[in-house]
């Protein structure tokens, strides 16, 4: 999976808030901005605002960011997903004017599978809709797409995002067992049959021992056949490790090989 910044040269602007405002361009003045923006840094403050201190006397307002890029035709066999790290608050995305997806926390990150909505080798438009005109604060909430965009792209068979878990089940006199859990997910048709390989690897470049829940031989690894789903199925593997102290750490780099 290839993940990177999605972030530049997005246009930015005021909206009242219709969908359809939104949908077809609304009022001109677009100033072109990066990410993350603060939107509502440059409201202008008003003591008679309703939610009045609870955000600075911020105005609280609509907001639509536009973005255009062209998807390359080598990729039209890959999944295309996009992660917005923090849109405050409401946010409704749409790929090339159909509606694609919408998250009305505005704290935490979401996902969005583009990929269906795509043409590829020719420009594409994502719009973002953020409604935040409704106080929501009881201190400085910000508005807009104030953290990070990312654009990952990754093949049919893929580690789902965030989808990597690692955790001390046992702890021993000098070795620490620890459960490593995945979720796996295979975006094409007919049916497929998948290695996935875990390795924890010490700073000698070795392996650590490490068993598998289920294995379909001696190696570290796990086979089966994996059918298309939206929801992944999560994968569980065991090994030992040795302990590290604040003087002497030990780093272990974690591994996940499939095929």
């Amino acid at each position: 999976m290839i993940k990177e910044r999605f972030h530049r040269n997005w246009e930015f602007r005021t909206s009242g808030g219709s969908a359809f405002e939104a949908l077809m361009g609304g009022p001109s003045g677009a100033l072109t901005v990066d990410l993350p923006h603060d939107a509502s840094i440059h409201e202008k403050r008003n003591p008679a605002e309703p939610n009045g201190s609870g955000n600075g006397f911020f105005h609280e307002n609509n907001y639509v960011y536009t973005k255009t890029f062209v998807p390359e035709e080598e990729d039209r066999d890959k999944i295309f997903t996009l992660e917005f790290e923090g849109v405050y608050q409401n946010a409704f995305v749409y790929v090339n004017h159909a509606f694609a997806a919408k998250h009305p926390y505005g704290y935490g990150n979401f996902y969005v599978d583009i990929t269906k909505y795509l043409e590829f080798g020719r420009p594409n438009e994502i719009k973002v809709v953020v409604k935040n005109g409704v106080p929501s604060g009881r201190w400085y909430t910000g508005g807009g797409i104030y953290r990070d965009v990312n654009l990952m792209i990754a093949d049919r068979l893929h580690l789902v995002p965030d989808g990597i878990h690692l955790e001390t089940e046992e702890l021993e006199k000098d070795l620490a067992v620890i459960r490593a859990e995945s979720s796996v997910k295979f975006s094409g048709q007919g049916t497929l049959d998948a290695v996935l390989r875990v390795e924890l690897i010490g700073e000698d470049g070795e392996a650590a021992e490490f068993s598998p829940a289920y294995q379909s031989d001696k190696s570290h690894q796990s086979r089966g056949f994996l059918h298309p789903h939206p929801t992944a199925p999560k994968r569980s593997s065991t090994g030992r490790v040795p302990l590290h102290n604040r003087q002497q750490p030990v780093i272990f780099l974690c591994q996940y090989l499939y095929y």
